[in-house]
């Protein structure tokens, strides 16, 4: 639900397996907009969370590539 949250109309996320998701970013110019926008998902990801009354804290790591910029196949 907090992936979904974080994303914008058109962007997309799934889940690979187990506790690692993808995220796609559509229409990122470069790595700067596109490490801006993977820190605020990250963000969204990591806030608290009150569950029976105790304040729950979560960690994540994440990665990004930008077409074109990283490499210009889904392989690379």
């Amino acid at each position: 639900e907090r992936l979904c949250e974080a994303m914008d109309t058109g962007d997309e996320v799934g889940r690979l397996g187990g506790d690692e998701f993808i995220a796609l970013f559509r229409g990122v110019g470069d790595a700067t907009e596109c490490s801006a926008r993977a820190n605020a998902l990250l963000g969204t990801l990591c806030r608290p969370l009150e569950l029976g009354g105790k304040r729950l804290r979560f960690g994540a790591s994440l990665g990004f590539a930008v077409y074109g910029q990283h490499g210009s196949s889904v392989e690379q």
